[in-house]
């Protein structure tokens, strides 16, 4: 073989890996497996503070109010840390008291901040939109850093590197992790991050546990802080090499630990690239004799091995990564070139040919074996003839069993016996090729499996014909789970809206009919003459006096629990005598018409107990208990109000009557604000279905508990309960 067509064929070869993007696809290849095999820990100078999952269940719904972050700031400067990057975008303005709260600590934090300012695209619906450069608000930015966070996407989606310092508006904006290290770079490029650098040696920590103080920040002392979110659901996520996905906090500490260990990577352009390439094509092409090189093919596998080794002694060492595969695909083209030469191309085809005959049954099996879905095959009324490693998966739950010569009846389980055979013998008695579907429902350790089985009956030539059946399975749980979850979620809206249309009824009874007592008692007081028996008027003012604080009630509840709802209720709280409390109430409830034919009895325990609380909350909670109990109850019926210390230290208060009880599938509602267990429009007792809804908020604003128990016609308790850490006994504070 000549030399210049060797030339011609290992460029061309060069050239067609270029364009196809080969090269590049293996060049970051070897660049992953290079950080993997030289995997180092982080210094532990860079700590992550996260918005991880745990943080916003613990602190609620994203975004969160930003005297938030103001307090995670002044617990770290309060700490001793100097510098805090926030990795939370504080372009917008939001409600200018949180604002303030927040300005006011970067103040105090003075100058240990940095703020992040990130390009984004001006719109996204635009034909041509602009990028532009975010930036923090003035009012914040004054007494903080600007930062660049922006990370660089390759064209396989992969980041690999950061944005480093940028010019926009006639101002410089270096790199968030230049500003934390102090390290400037005078090429205006970008920064390449070393993921040799393993993620999981950062140190980092929960955002509300770093809040709540159950975090020893003195063990990070001298650290380098970044805030940012890690949980899935704020999207701030990137695919990087070898580790596959990082939230943009960490992506950032990589960064900072990469410039801090002195390894931000180097990769040559494309002179090295090429040109490596280039002296492979001359030195094997012109210089050194094509009988030399084509006798000694094992040549090229030791160059490429020599050349990788050198290139992960490099990345490992001095981070610098080398593109070697331009150079292994002249390696391999030189090493083609010289096998082809002792081949005869007959001699390839007829291998080539008998490859495909013995290769025929291994293909078809490693197919089966590479199928997710579970496949097995068998005679019909006769033995298995093959299942793959799915199957065995999903109706075995893993368990590898000699199911080959077995029919289906004596290894099938009972779980998928009965649908299976049923779907065989379906499928056999009509027409070949028309499958037969069925979903298996499997109930294992209270858990729900759903299957769906698709039974298929080829017929063979022969005398006479054979019926082939295939089975395959496939697990749907997810999908059948999303669909249940979907007829869920239809029947919780055909509720909420029935729910409306009571609260509707409800709200439009109890308010129209008091509005109309007014009205009509008004009116008859305005039309009278003026010499009118001062009995009357006294009547008609008791009866509009009665009406309109029935309405007010009303009012105030629908207030209360839209104040508890939105987080808006505040406790005055102070040191109550617990049984002063309850005799109070017992004062009150004397008072009611309807609780004279009751027997109502009270018990406040042996202990001399005060409780801190909202006086007027609690005692409101107890009266609406009470009034439900009189409510519900028969004549002479009994009503009881106990209160007692539990093992574990906490209060209970329980009020419990023998009434009507409620049903046990409407317990559950009981404390949704609107709901009445007797919700039709000529219902029996008055109210809007609020009471207990405010109980239950009451409770949970104090960090208690409210709870109902309820048997049909034997009775109601309903049942309230105080933190141990709201008690106080009188003797030991005496002691």
């Amino acid at each position: 073989m000549g030399r210049f067509r060797s030339v011609f064929l290992v460029t061309a070869c060069l050239v067609l890996a270029q364009v196809s993007g080969i090269v590049d696809a293996l060049d970051r290849y070897a660049d992953s497996k290079r950080f993997e095999l030289a995997q180092r820990p982080a210094t532990g100078q860079v700590v992550v503070i996260e918005i991880d999952p745990k943080s916003l269940r613990a602190i609620g719904v994203w975004p969160w109010p930003r005297r938030i972050h103001a307090d995670l700031l002044d617990t770290l400067v309060a700490a001793g840390f100097t510098e805090i990057a926030l990795d939370i975008d504080f372009s917008q303005a939001s409600a200018e008291a949180d604002d303030l709260v927040l300005e006011q600590a970067l103040a105090n934090a003075g100058g240990a901040v940095i703020l992040p300012a990130f390009y984004q695209l001006d719109s996204a619906r635009t034909l041509d939109p602009r990028v532009i450069l975010t930036k923090p608000l003035p009012r914040f930015s004054q007494h903080a850093w600007t930062g660049i966070v922006n990370a660089s996407i390759d064209a396989n989606g992969e980041t690999r590197s950061v944005f480093d310092g940028v010019y926009a508006d006639g101002e410089y904006y270096p790199a968030m992790s230049e500003i934390l290290t102090g390290w400037t770079s005078d090429t205006l490029d970008r920064l390449a991050i070393d993921f040799s650098i393993h993620p999981d040696t950062i140190p980092r920590l929960s955002y509300s546990d770093v809040l709540n103080g159950s975090v020893n920040l003195a063990k990070y002392a001298g650290a380098k802080i970044i805030v940012g979110a890690s949980a899935i659901e704020l999207q701030d996520r990137f695919n990087v090499p070898v580790y596959q996905v990082v939230s943009g906090p960490v992506l950032q500490a990589l960064a900072t630990e990469s410039i801090l260990q002195d390894r931000l990577v180097t990769r040559p352009g494309l002179l090295i690239k090429f040109g490596g390439g280039i002296l492979i094509i001359l030195i094997f092409s012109i210089l050194v004799p094509v009988a030399h090189w084509q006798q000694e093919r094992f040549l090229f596998p030791g160059l490429m091995l020599l050349v990788e080794l050198s290139a992960i002694l490099m990345q490992g060492k001095l981070a610098v990564s080398l593109p070697t595969s331009a150079w292994h695909i002249c390696f391999i083209s030189f090493y083609i070139l010289s096998a082809l030469r002792e081949l005869d191309f007959r001699e390839i085809k007829v291998g080539i040919a008998n490859m495909k005959s013995r290769n025929t049954e291994r293909v078809l099996s490693q197919i089966m074996a590479d199928s997710f879905d579970g496949v097995i095959i068998a005679e019909h009324r006769g033995p298995i003839l093959a299942m793959n490693p799915a199957g065995q998966r999903i109706i075995f739950g893993g368990e590898e069993l000699d199911v080959v010569s077995h029919s289906l009846a004596e290894v099938l389980p009972d779980t998928f016996a009965p649908s299976v055979l049923t779907a065989v013998e379906e499928a056999t008695s009509g027409s070949p090729g028309k499958p037969v579907v069925r979903e298996i429902e499997i109930h294992d350790d209270n858990k729900n499996a759903y299957i769906e089985l698709v039974a298929a009956v080829s017929v063979l030539d022969g005398t006479p014909p054979a019926k082939i059946v295939t089975l395959t399975f496939r697990d749907v749980t997810q999908r059948r789970q999303a669909e249940l979850v979907a007829e869920f979620a239809a029947k919780e809206a055909i509720a909420a809206s029935q729910a409306k249309s009571n609260f509707l009824a409800s709200v439009s009874h109890e308010l129209r009919t008091p509005l109309n007592a007014i009205i009509g008692f008004s009116e008859i007081m305005k039309s009278s003459t003026p010499i009118v028996d001062v009995s009357s008027y006294t009547e008609y003012a008791d009866h509009i006096h009665e009406s309109g604080s029935h309405l007010l009630g009303v009012v105030n509840s629908l207030i209360d629990v839209s104040r508890i709802e939105a987080d808006g209720f505040e406790l005055h709280e102070e040191m109550v005598d617990l049984k002063d409390l309850v005799d109070s109430i017992g004062r009150i409830v004397s008072g009611w018409t309807q609780a004279q034919e009751k027997r109502i009895s009270y018990h406040v325990g042996p202990e001399n107990l005060t409780l801190i609380c909202d006086r007027t909350t609690t005692r409101q909670m107890l009266l609406n208990l009470i009034s439900n109990a009189i409510k519900f109850t028969g004549e002479h019926g009994i009503v009881e109000l106990r209160c007692r210390v539990r093992t574990n230290g906490d209060l209970e208060m329980v009020v419990s009557d023998n009434g009507i009880g409620i049903s046990p599938e409407d317990v559950p509602n009981v404390t949704k604000p609107f709901f009445q267990v007797d919700a039709e429009l000529a219902r029996q007792h008055d109210g809007v279905g609020l009471g207990l809804a405010i109980v239950s908020g009451c409770a949970r604003a104090h960090g208690g508990e409210f709870s109902v128990e309820s048997v049909p016609r034997v009775g109601t308790k309903a049942r309230i309960i105080f933190p141990q850490s709201r008690i106080h006994r009188k003797e030991a504070a005496a002691a």
